[in-house]
């Protein structure tokens, strides 16, 4: 029986996918970026982010990205605030030319898949895995841990992740104690974002 590890998994993917978990970036972790909402409508009034930082080029995607209506900025804060950018990514180039950009023209190579250090996404979401073939492996919905783990790596490949929310550590270890008839633990929702 694969379909509750499968059905666990589909709904982790499907809120990392949608966003089920809403985070603000003036609240972010690691290379946040100040943002408030004025209220009234117009853009948001925002404290000031280094040129050229991982910060900056954050606050220039998902301008675009609300400029073209790619997507709504809320999404775009969740997806995006946590990411780690690689030491030697283009952000400073790449904030530039997002801010120039066209909507029928955007920059290639600055997508959180081209910007994000990927280490920690791939890393909790292997964690994830596990814990959660082992789970399903106690609770009897599956009969082997490496099939278990071989079809959560192929329906939900850990190296497409850019970002991971806070929380993990507590969702790994709800995992260990989370009865056989839930899913999926609170506050597992969005956790890894792509």
């Amino acid at each position: 029986m694969r379909s509750l590890c499968a059905a666990s998994l589909v709904g982790l993917a499907a809120c990392a996918l949608g966003g089920c978990l809403q985070v603000e970036l003036d609240e972010m972790g690691p290379g946040g970026s100040g943002g408030a909402s004025t209220g009234n409508g117009d853009a948001p009034d925002r404290e000031p982010v280094e040129p050229g930082s991982c910060n900056a080029w954050k606050v220039s995607y998902c301008d675009a990205v609300t400029r073209c209506s790619f997507g709504a900025r809320q999404e775009c804060e969740t997806d995006v605030g946590y990411v780690m950018c690689q030491d030697d990514a283009p952000v400073g180039a790449c904030a530039e030319a997002l801010d120039e950009a066209s909507c029928g023209k955007m920059p290639k190579d600055c997508t959180p898949a081209d910007i994000a250090d990927r280490t920690l996404p791939t890393a909790v979401c292997r964690a994830l895995h596990e814990e959660i073939c082992e789970w399903s492996l106690y609770c009897g919905y599956e009969y082997s841990l490496e099939g278990c783990q071989v079809n959560l790596a192929r329906t939900q490949p850990c190296h497409e992740f850019t970002a991971v929310l806070p929380g993990y550590e507590e969702c790994l270890a709800a995992y260990r104690t989370l009865p056989c008839d839930v899913a999926t633990p609170p506050g597992c929702e969005g956790l890894l974002r792509r």
